[in-house]
């Protein structure tokens, strides 16, 4: 019978086989599950116990100076184990500690300033120079221009304020000099929430100032008025449909312009008062709003720029 390979081996680790050279003619006896298992055990005890007499001893012997040490594999393990957390941990204060070195560094310059700001601002002062006379500097400024107690109260005062805004511009336009009478010069108008005259036409429109000029001349300068927009053009308020409610009324359209009436520009939705017709074919209106000014003003046309003329009302 053939010996199996690696049976000495076997033998000698579990002791089943006899050492010596004359055991190998005795029957061979494999390991069975139960003997592994047990040898395991002893293993296990043998290295527990080897152990603890390492950790009781005082003392290295000076003979296993020179052994290898024998680790134990759970304790191997425990030691494995703590080493991500101490390399966090050691990462963590790293960062602290540098982040606390940037901080330190930093902060003379937010404590000391920075002269070269200074010196900037200095210079900018120095380039901007300017006089303030003694009334103004003596003048108490007021922060806060309303004293409104509701919002009803300081949208009054807001469109207060937007009146006296357009007073100052209307004077200082010369309107007034050049021969403007409207009444209602610096009134809000559509643009700025304004809404309708005594004419019950939109404040500073064309259709207003010219409706305004038609009752003037026929003698009426205060509501309630002879004209308004009622009595004149009831099917539309706005300037394209003039001269068919002129033509609905039967009052005289033509292509010849007469001091007084009204030219009807049709392609511009616009109207104006005739003023001067002049003898080089030429004319002088007088309009409010032209080029959506919402001003006075006067221009010198041809007569044939203007598509109608409007007689009067009567």
């Amino acid at each position: 019978m053939t010996e199996p390979e690696g049976s000495d081996n076997l033998g000698n680790l579990f002791g089943g086989l006899a050492s010596s050279p004359e055991s190998t003619a005795a029957p061979v006896a494999y390991p069975t599950r139960r003997s592994l298992r047990a040898a395991e055990l002893t293993s296990s005890a043998s290295s527990a116990a080897a152990e603890t007499a390492a950790n009781a001893a005082p003392t290295v012997p000076p003979a296993a100076e020179k052994a290898v040490p024998v680790v134990p594999v759970m304790s191997f393990r425990r030691q494995t184990a703590r080493h991500p957390i101490r390399a966090r941990v050691t990462a963590a204060g790293t960062m602290v500690i540098i982040g606390g070195l940037f901080a330190a560094l930093g902060l003379p310059a937010y404590a000391e300033g920075d002269d070269s700001a200074e010196v900037a601002i200095a210079d900018a002062a120095a380039v901007q120079s300017f006089e303030v006379s003694e009334a103004a500097s003596e003048t108490a400024i007021e922060r806060d221009s309303y004293d409104a107690t509701s919002a009803a109260e300081l949208v009054a005062q807001y469109r207060s304020s937007l009146a006296d805004t357009n007073l100052a511009i209307y004077l200082r336009s010369g309107a007034r000099e050049a021969g403007d009478d409207y009444p209602w010069p610096a009134a809000l108008h559509l643009g700025q929430g304004g809404g309708l005259s005594p004419l019950r036409y939109y404040y500073r429109e064309c259709v207003d100032f010219v409706a305004w000029r038609l009752n003037r001349d026929q003698g009426s300068y205060s509501a309630p008025f002879k004209w308004d927009w009622s009595s004149m053009t009831p099917g539309g308020g706005s300037a394209i449909s003039w001269k068919y409610q002129w033509e609905a009324h039967g009052w005289a359209v033509t292509n010849t312009p007469k001091p007084g009436w009204v030219a009807w520009f049709g392609g511009g939705n616009h109207v104006a008062y005739v003023k001067t017709v002049n003898g080089d074919g030429t004319i002088v209106v007088e309009e409010y709003n032209w080029g959506g000014t919402r001003m006075y003003g006067q221009r010198t046309i041809p007569t044939s720029s203007v598509s109608a003329f409007l007689a009067p009302p009567s």
